[in-house]
């Protein structure tokens, strides 16, 4: 066993055997290299010589332990004499502090960029686990491959057994897990460290025993144009016996792969292969046929056939090519066909044509060209020719279509033309384009009836008299002079005009006025205008009995009416005397029987005279208005009482006319009448007493509780009558 090798030599004892040293010391390292190496290193001699650190953190041995330096970075250390490829290493390890969670052994280093780091993360802080972990000091990036590890603050021994891609684990002489992985082939052995704080990870007496993995030569060929990849690479071209290696054939262009052949068969690609023994794979590679595509013009009479330069595969998909600059006279390109004759497949340009496995020619197929006429049909004329049009039109032209020309109907107008002789076809009017289709085509005249129209008068309710009549036939536009009323009569109205609504809500139209004929018949109707009529009401006046008479009659202005006798009308102690015109008698006077001539409502009021001679009574006239200035029309509450003096004073006589005692006081349009003596008397005795007795009296009246301003007896406002 070569005991702490670390660059330091071997201790051998050489005084006997000087000239053999070195012989014995080239026979050692060729049965190192040979069959197996050992290494191993119990970390007590507290130097790092034989170990090479990398990364930004430091290691150094103390205490018999080999630790990594404190602080928040990574770092690996491997031996210099060792090239691990297979072999078991074993090493004694604790994780006392917490965050010692991702310290481990390096496996197989060649780089910073090449590794195997197999981490220790224990219990208590973290997930109690061992992971593997290619190229990386991140344990979060490995695989897990043992779990239940001794928790922290443990001390326990880690076996790993290497043989080519296998991984064993053993935790204290127990197989924990396993893993294959062949990425890497071989490298040094040595400890790792990655952790954000301080790691307390300790590592001590490693002992690493190589043993020796049989190797076989994998060796490849290409028959044809190709190349062969093999997966995983070899630099050696050996690998480590029970290695599963994949296989792509990958042809050169224009080539096929066919199959496999020596120590692998068929033709399956990619294929794989186990390496137990030393294998000769050939792949065999087959030229692909290719195929030309020719045009042909096929008897065209200018241009060229185009050109495909492309060779291709049977099975490939080729896009047809267009006519190019090809052309034959009288003839358009239609499509290409596989025979001179059209007798094969067609193909249009841009269209898809599989490759056969053969070459194929495409033969240009040429249209005749065809022409076409329009002929122009007078279609029942009386007169003239139809145009002729002596142009040859090919399918599409655009046609510019004839005017009638000289044609002629009798009692029609020309319209349009039509692709049918009963107009049900399409309309074409003269001057339009008409894009020729694939045949002749004949247009022929359509005819338009002219029509005239009718202008017909309506009396509209007329209760006398006929309504005008025109006799006259109008074409549209003409002008036609509206008739008068003629002898047209309604009771109660006056003619005024005509409308072409029997309600009013059309165009009206005087007579004389002129009316632009329609394209149809019109009606005209009366418009009349409603007289105004009035009324004759009668007015008792103050009777107290009867009921005044009524004419129903309904008057227009200027017609007159007779009046009305007193019916049943009476006064007590008054006899009836007639009508008149003014509520206080001071109008018109109308006897029964007389005539009336009626201009507006009117109103005939009773006149009474005083059965007795000698009884005198004082009556008091007066107009009333409202808040809004209108005369009232009312029954009212009237008190009236005399003063002897214009203001204060004192009352000498007063009488009321009240409802409750059925003496209320009527107002008509305003006026009223009040007559002393007929209400009841509520101070003094006899009135003409006090009118006698006191030169000056001042009239007050309290209408409601509205009171007027005091007015002197003598004034127009009031009169004395008997």
């Amino acid at each position: 066993m070569i005991n702490k090798l670390k660059n330091k030599g071997m201790n051998m004892n050489a005084r006997k055997f000087t000239g053999y040293t070195f012989l014995l010391v080239l026979l050692l390292a060729f049965f190192a290299n040979s069959f197996a190496a050992s290494f191993t290193d119990n970390h007590n001699d507290n130097s790092i010589s034989g170990w090479t650190s990398t990364l930004t953190r430091t290691w150094s041995e103390s205490n018999g332990k080999m630790r990594p330096a404190d602080g928040a970075a990574t770092g690996i250390i491997v031996n210099n004499n060792t090239v691990a490829a297979n072999g078991t290493l074993e090493v004694t390890m604790t994780s006392d502090q917490w965050n010692g969670q991702q310290g481990g052994v390096i496996l197989r280093y060649a780089s910073n960029t090449s590794y195997y780091f197999v981490a220790v993360k224990p219990g208590n802080q973290w997930d109690n686990s061992i992971k593997f972990c290619e190229n990386s000091l991140d344990a979060n990036s490995g695989v897990t491959v043992a779990s239940n590890i001794p928790s922290l603050g443990t001390t326990f021994t880690l076996k790993i057994e290497m043989s080519g891609s296998l991984f064993k684990f053993y935790i204290d002489g127990t197989l924990r897990g396993q893993i294959t992985d062949a990425s890497i082939v071989n490298g040094k052995i040595g400890y790792g460290s990655n952790s954000s704080w301080n790691s307390y990870v300790a590592f001590d007496n490693i002992t690493w025993t190589e043993s020796g993995v049989s190797q076989f030569t994998l060796t490849t060929a290409a028959s044809g144009s190709g190349t062969v990849a093999v997966s995983p690479v070899s630099s050696t071209g050996k690998y480590d016996s029970g290695t599963v290696v994949t296989l792509t054939a990958t042809p050169a262009s224009g080539n096929t792969f066919s199959s496999w052949s020596g120590s692998l068969t068929g033709s399956v690609n990619p294929s794989t292969l186990l390496m137990n023994s030393n294998k000769t794979v050939t792949a065999a590679f087959t030229a692909i046929s290719t195929y030309t595509i020719t045009y042909n013009g096929n008897g065209n009479t200018a241009g060229t056939a185009p050109v495909d330069a492309n060779n291709y595969a049977a099975g490939a998909s080729a896009t047809v090519l267009p006519a190019g600059t090809l052309a034959k006279t009288g003839y358009t390109f239609a499509r290409w066909n596989t025979a001179a004759n059209g007798s094969g497949t067609n193909y249009t340009a841009g269209s898809t044509l599989t490759m056969a496995a053969a070459n194929v020619t495409l033969y240009a197929v040429w249209t005749l060209v065809p022409t076409f006429t329009v002929t122009y049909n007078g279609n029942g004329n009386t007169g003239g020719t139809a145009p002729a049009d002596v142009n040859q039109y090919i399918a599409g032209s655009a046609v510019t279509v004839l005017g009638a020309g000289t044609l002629a109907k009798t009692g029609y107008t020309f319209a349009r033309w039509n692709t049918a002789a009963n107009g049900s076809g399409t309309n074409y009017a003269a001057g339009s384009t008409l894009t020729m289709a694939t045949a002749n085509v004949t247009l022929y005249a359509v005819w338009t009836l002219i029509p005239t129209f009718t202008v017909t008068y309506n009396g509209n309710g007329n209760t006398g008299g006929t309504a005008p009549a025109d006799a006259n036939q109008y074409i549209t536009g003409s002008a036609v002079t509206v008739l008068g009323a003629g002898t047209l009569a309604k009771a109660g109205n006056t003619f005024a005009g005509w409308n072409t609504t029997a309600n009013g809500s059309g165009t009206s139209y005087a007579p004389g006025s002129i009316l632009t004929m329609a394209n149809a018949n019109d009606t005209l109707y009366a418009v009349w205008t409603s007289m105004p009529t009035y009324t004759v009401t009668y007015n008792g006046n103050g009777n107290t009995s009867g009921i005044a008479p009524v004419d129903a009659n309904s008057y227009i202005a200027g017609t007159p009416a007779t009046v009305l006798g007193a019916g049943t009308l009476a006064r007590s102690g008054y006899s009836f005397a007639g009508w008149n015109s003014s509520i206080d008698g001071n109008g018109t006077n109308y006897a029964p029987g007389a005539i009336v001539t009626i201009q507006s409502d009117t109103t005939l009021y009773a006149v009474w005279t005083a059965s007795t001679p000698n009884s005198e009574k004082l009556a008091i006239t007066g107009k009333l208005f409202g808040t809004n200035g209108a005369a009232l029309n009312d029954t009212v509450d009237v008190t009236v009482s005399l003063y002897d003096t214009a203001t204060n004073g004192t009352v000498r006589y007063a009488e009321t006319f009240f409802a409750a005692n059925s003496k209320s006081v009527s107002v008509e349009h305003g006026y009223f009448v009040v007559r002393l003596g007929e209400g009841t008397i509520i101070t003094g005795v006899n009135l003409q007493t006090i009118l006698s007795t006191y030169g000056n009296l001042w009239v007050e009246i309290k209408i409601g509780s509205d009171v007027m301003p005091r007015t002197p007896l003598t004034s127009a406002a009031y009169s004395l009558s008997n």
